[in-house]
């Protein structure tokens, strides 16, 4: 539903202001509408935010509820993700599942952080005793 002289934009959330007002929007929809997200969605065309429901769900899970922890994952957070990724593999959902607060996307991107930083790390030491590291 786009009306006249209204960019559509179901892209990424972009803009830092745009996201700013697209959160708090979401935030007072989300309470209004519990998570109908249709109707939120259907609701953020009139600040010309034009988002789908999935988009709105998405935002909304792994950056903008209050139930999320966006702090640092703990050392104790760390080795349980660990842990559970030899269990379940990339199974993001279940993991995040068992480490409370923590969204999904927040769980693989700290997984993947974490593991490109151990690799520079031995490329780094490969490169420093002239050992060839091209596998």
């Amino acid at each position: 539903m786009q009306r006249a002289g209204q960019q559509d934009n179901k892209g990424f959330w972009t803009e830092e202001v745009q996201i700013r007002k697209g959160d708090n929007l979401l935030k007072f929809y989300t309470e209004q509408y519990k998570c109908d997200w249709k109707k939120i969605s259907d609701s953020l065309i009139e600040f010309n935010i034009s988002k789908s429901g999935k988009q709105c769900r998405e935002r909304w899970l792994n950056y903008v509820s209050p139930d999320i922890n966006h702090d640092k994952l703990t050392p104790e957070e760390d080795d349980q993700l660990f842990n559970l990724y030899s269990v379940y593999g990339p199974q993001w959902l279940k993991i995040s599942n068992e480490l409370k607060n923590r969204s999904e996307i927040a769980i693989k991107n700290a997984f993947y952080c974490h593991t490109r930083r151990v690799e520079r790390f031995f490329l780094s030491k490969f490169k420093e005793l002239g050992i060839n590291s091209e596998f």
